[in-house]
């Protein structure tokens, strides 16, 4: 905390100067976030605008390569046609990759998107991924390892579930109570 009147005047007066210049260079992007942050602070604000944006760019990022991936020729489109759409995708990946990306992580984020590039756009555990910051290739292979556990899980409880609650008392088999057992004249045939 400033104790110094002359320092903690300027400090108050550099937060107003950043608070102006984000309110007047943010106005249209980030109109609902401004009237939330108003009377406070310039860095709550910062960074509020900070995490939209980087929920937005995780999303421009899976947009781009899904472009790319959906890139198909047409049978009466030109060759050079298709090679520019490809070109301008590539562009587009390009503008939202980080410079400072190695080649693992490169290759890493080629296979992560194929892999959500054959995923229908409504597929849910597909929205759960991209809405994620930061989701890599081991998230996807958790993700698609647990919801595929949880499936198989499920999938045993029901048949059991099944199994336990409709089973014939006369002839054992699931699926039919007694009173509509298909067997019980076969049943009693073999007896007689």
């Amino acid at each position: 905390m400033l104790t110094d009147a002359a320092k903690l005047e300027r400090w108050t007066w550099s937060e107003w100067h950043v608070m102006g210049v984000i309110m007047g260079t943010a106005t249209d992007l980030h109109y609902k976030l401004l009237s939330k942050h108003e009377n406070g602070a310039a860095w709550p604000l910062w960074k509020a605008i900070e995490t939209q944006h980087v929920s937005q760019d995780v999303s421009l990022c899976h947009k781009v390569w899904m472009q790319l991936f959906g890139i198909c020729k047409r049978p009466e489109e030109a060759y050079l046609n298709l090679y520019h759409c490809v070109n301008n995708a590539h562009s587009r990946i390009d503008h939202v990759t980080p410079v400072n990306q190695s080649s693992e992580d490169h290759s890493n984020e080629i296979a992560l998107f194929t892999l959500l590039g054959m995923l229908h756009a409504d597929d849910p555990l597909c929205c759960q991924l991209v809405s994620q910051k930061g989701t890599t290739l081991n998230n996807a292979y958790s993700a698609f390892l647990h919801t595929d556990r949880d499936t198989m899980v499920a999938s045993k409880i029901e048949l059991a579930s099944i199994a336990f609650s409709s089973c014939c008392h006369k002839c054992d088999q699931p699926s039919h109570y007694g009173r509509d057992c298909p067997h019980f004249n076969a049943i009693a045939q073999l007896i007689s």
